[in-house]
């Protein structure tokens, strides 16, 4: 019958449609090959358009896209992929351009409530993604939930206690910089950012970032037991002196012993040699 499956037009045409896409995804990796990222982009997206349901076109479009720093024309292409095929590294993608080259956190919120919904499961690399954006819109108490939660689900991921360690790093470096620093909050802090550091080394024993915050924790501490002795006078106790220089040496001592196992990881690093 004309027009069924079988009929040597439609058989002919579906031929010729084949030989068309064929011919355009050639053209698309040739021209991304000569590194021409325009054309690359355009020839893949006309692979799209004959075979709308195939993920090919929309997958090299996406990728060309954002290797010419087009985040818009990759988002859309990601986006139509995330219809046909979800994956957890599709949703990654489009939150990531979201993120770090939209600075669209609203909807990268959004589509990350979307991967959970659609995808379901243990989506591990797309919770640390939302980790990354509760810090950057300052929702820190909700982040520290979060990884304490993937912590108990990654037992062995050590970049989950290090994102930790780092949060709390920082927050102590802001309260140091308030206008009315408050010790006891800073403390509490750099304790916090210890421990998320000793959870990492537990995990990964070689890890130079945990490694050298380590180190500057125990320095800082050592410094402030210095600056306590400069500041006693010739009547304060003997003994009380020696035991707060005995505690000064001992904590300058752990931090000499982190930063050299840091130097070992890291001999060519510049701050860890000044360190």
């Amino acid at each position: 019958a004309l027009g069924s499956e079988t009929d040597i037009y439609s058989t002919r045409s579906s031929t010729e449609l084949e030989a068309l896409w064929g011919g355009f995804l050639n053209e698309g990796v040739s021209s991304y090959q000569s590194g021409d990222l325009e054309n690359a982009v355009k020839f893949f997206q006309y692979c799209s358009v004959i075979k709308p349901k195939d993920t090919t076109g929309y997958l090299y479009a996406a990728s060309a896209a954002m290797e010419n720093q087009r985040f818009q024309v990759a988002l859309r292409n990601y986006n139509q992929l995330a219809k046909i095929s979800p994956s957890e590294d599709i949703y990654s993608s489009i939150i990531s351009i979201q993120k770090d080259a939209l600075n669209d956190y609203g909807a990268a919120m959004t589509t990350i409530n979307e991967a959970r919904q659609t995808l379901g499961g243990d989506i591990v690399k797309i919770r640390k993604m939302e980790v990354d954006l509760l810090i950057v819109t300052q929702k820190y108490d909700e982040a520290i939930i979060l990884l304490n939660e993937l912590m108990l689900k990654s037992p062995h991921d050590a970049m989950l206690p290090l994102k930790k360690g780092l949060l709390f790093d920082d927050l102590a470096s802001s309260a140091k910089q308030g206008a009315l620093p408050d010790p006891e909050i800073i403390r509490t802090y750099s304790n916090l950012a210890e421990q998320a550091y000793q959870q990492t080394l537990q995990r990964d024993p070689d890890n130079f970032t945990a490694l050298f915050n380590y180190a500057v924790i125990y320095h800082s501490r050592a410094n402030a037991y210095f600056e306590q002795l400069q500041k006693m006078t010739p009547a304060t106790d003997d003994a009380k002196k020696k035991e707060i220089e005995a505690t000064a040496s001992e904590n300058l001592t752990i931090a000499l012993q982190l930063m050299e196992k840091a130097y070992q990881l890291e001999p060519e690093d510049q701050d860890v040699l000044y360190a």
